[in-house]
Parts: structure tokens; sequence; C-alpha cells
């Protein structure tokens, strides 16, 4: 079974993802619509997410995955 994963961010740099999940191949593009891309603070330091919000937009890379991948 195929896994996909939607990648925003810095997880759209390819050499970074290399380095992450090295099997991963990019396969396209896509956009999540009603969602907003959002920095949060946290007490390590700031992340990158998203969260629903209407009439915004996140485009996206998908990347084919693999379970090491994940890990």
């Amino acid at each position: 079974m195929k896994k996909y994963y939607l990648a925003y961010g810095s997880n759209l740099n390819i050499r970074q993802m290399a380095l992450r999940c090295p099997t991963a191949k990019p396969v396209g593009t896509a956009v999540i619509e009603d969602y907003e891309l959002l920095f949060k603070g946290s007490k390590t330091g700031s992340y990158l997410t998203v969260e629903k919000k209407s009439g915004i937009s996140v485009p996206v890379a998908v990347w084919e995955v693999t379970a090491e991948d994940e890990k």
C-alpha cells in the first residue's frame, strides 16, 4: 500500500527531505483549501503548522513515503 505525505514549509526543500526521508519520492503538488499556514511557539522554539481558515489555501508538495521515512 502506498502512503503519501503532504509537505509544507522546509519539507518542500528536496535536499532537506533527502536527508530526513532518504527513500521519499516527490510525486506532485496540491493545495489544501480553507487552511492557513501558521508559525506557533513552544518551549523549545517555533514550528510551522496548518489550521482551518475559510478562504485561505496552503500549497503543498506530495511525497510518496515508506515506513522507514516515517521513522
